[in-house]
């Protein structure tokens, strides 16, 4: 394959990465400006989903073609360089914002056990005694 196209296949691939990621990255914004919000929370998850999803389908179909470009090529071009390491710059960014996430929902989990502890029993104890205490 023609070097030139091999490289305009690897920046556009990149490119198109780098795009998909933008996306989850301002996903992973409003999961964390809308916090408190059940219902937006949800429907930005489901987004979230999605988009992965095309980022994990858009990686595969592009992995034989940055495969063959590394073959050919002992160094990589300065374009290839320049968004591979936005690109780097960008997930780095939003794997933190996800460890964020991850945090706040390990808290709101914490924070909900002694809620649900006192829902099972006050059910154990109205199905025990038919009242509620």
């Amino acid at each position: 394959m023609n070097q030139d196209i091999l490289e305009t296949q690897v920046l556009q691939a990149l490119e198109l990465m780098w795009q998909k990621y933008q996306q989850l990255d301002a996903l992973a914004d409003q999961i964390l400006i809308n916090g408190d919000s059940a219902e937006a929370m949800e429907a930005t998850t489901m987004q979230l989903k999605t988009e992965r999803e095309s980022l994990e389908q858009l990686e595969s179909d592009s992995r034989s073609i940055k495969e063959e470009y590394r073959r050919t090529r002992p160094h990589a071009s300065e374009d290839v360089n320049r968004i591979t390491e936005k690109l780097a710059m960008l997930m780095q960014r939003f794997l933190m914002k996800i460890s964020k996430l991850e945090t706040q929902a390990q808290r709101s989990r914490e924070s909900l056990k002694p809620l649900i502890h006192e829902g099972v029993r006050a059910a154990q104890m109205k199905n025990a005694y038919g009242k509620c205490v």
